[in-house]
């Protein structure tokens, strides 16, 4: 049996300086530090994270897989580049351009690679048009999106078009933690991910598949990231809230459930 690995994410090794485009920042660079090293940096300045080479290029990182035994990499991209929180024309724009990056990298390897796009959440008509690109231009096998966008739960009805087409065209839902809750009191000891990402996933992971079935929408296939320590305690309490009649879930609870997906 081959063995995957759903979570990997990569970049693509030259961001456009999307601050001098649109004309307001908040977005994310890729600036050099040296030989097969660089930094995530906030285009105000701030350091978001220290990567290496296996971030952007496809030979360091199947040269890694090799080496740890993994036949095939489900890549997505790096969660901060979501930007739902920027205005929805230039979110698309965003997304094309990473998913057209993407879509690159899955086509010189594509017994290695499946990937899975990112999508302008906070404008859904938007969303689904680039989710239908992601599929049946670039064939790509699905999207990540976060576990919320912006005010807005994965179970908003705002959103329920988008798990809609997805549905329709067949398309994995890779459901990854994002700006997490609480994350003013999680300032140190990397609590943000040791609490905060579970926290998010717990919320977030869910609400598609609850929305999608309440709407009758069963065929909505997701998974999730970053929630192997909280999946075998979500099914107890997904069969509790079963058994209480809780609207959404009782649905919910009649679908197949495992450790990461259903």
């Amino acid at each position: 049996m081959p063995v995957v690995d759903v979570h990997t994410h990569l970049l693509p090794p030259e961001l456009p300086r999307w601050k001098d485009r649109f004309g307001y920042g908040g977005f994310v660079g890729l600036e050099a530090t040296g030989p097969c090293r660089a930094r995530m940096v906030k285009d105000d300045g701030q350091q978001f994270r220290e990567v290496e080479e296996n971030l952007w290029a496809p030979a360091a990182r199947l040269a890694d897989c090799d080496r740890a035994g993994v036949d095939v990499q489900v890549l997505s991209t790096v969660p901060v580049m979501f930007s739902y929180w920027a205005k929805p024309e230039h979110g698309a724009e965003v997304a094309r351009f990473l998913n057209d990056h993407l879509a690159g990298v899955v086509a010189g390897a594509p017994r290695r690679f499946v990937g899975l796009g990112t999508l302008p959440m906070q404008a859904p008509a938007l969303a689904v048009r680039e989710l239908e690109r992601c599929i049946k231009t670039l064939g790509l096998a699905g999207v990540q999106i976060g576990t919320h966008v912006n005010d807005w739960n994965l179970s908003d009805p705002a959103l329920f078009e988008v798990f809609a087409a997805a549905s329709e065209l067949g398309a994995v839902v890779f459901v990854h933690p994002w700006d997490m809750m609480g994350e003013s009191r999680m300032r140190k000891y990397w609590l943000p991910w040791l609490v905060g990402m579970p926290a998010e996933a717990s919320l977030g992971s869910p609400l598609p598949m609850v929305a999608a079935r309440s709407r009758e929408r069963s065929g909505v296939s997701s998974t999730a990231s970053s929630a192997g320590r909280i999946w075998w305690r979500w099914t107890t309490r997904w069969r509790r809230a079963r058994t209480s009649g809780v609207s959404g879930w009782t649905a919910w609870c009649t679908m197949r459930t495992c450790s990461g997906s259903s």
